[in-house]
């Protein structure tokens, strides 16, 4: 749960002006492990009594990552289609 909260963090002091030491991709990739964790591995309903934090923080994160301007238009798409996802639970 605190990686989804320090990764949004990160996102959001940079939102519109991403650090050129910090690579895109391997954020996307984060995003995507952390959206994974929850609606494929069910790695979060292991690891907690009640997940309801991590959903609110991953909703947190996917969606201060989609105001950003880190991402490719393909990596933009996936990330609106796990928040709206995310946003129906």
């Amino acid at each position: 749960r605190d990686s989804v909260v320090e990764l949004s963090q990160l996102i959001s002091k940079y939102l519109m002006d991403k650090p050129s030491v910090i690579d895109r991709n391997k954020i996307f990739d984060c995003l995507k492990l952390c959206y994974d964790d929850y609606y494929v591995t069910d790695y979060v309903a292991q690891c907690y009594d009640d997940p309801t934090e991590y959903i609110l923080d991953l909703k947190m994160l996917l969606a201060t990552a989609a105001a950003s301007n880190w991402f490719s238009d393909k990596q933009d798409i996936n990330i609106c289609n796990w928040l709206d996802h995310v946003a129906t639970q």
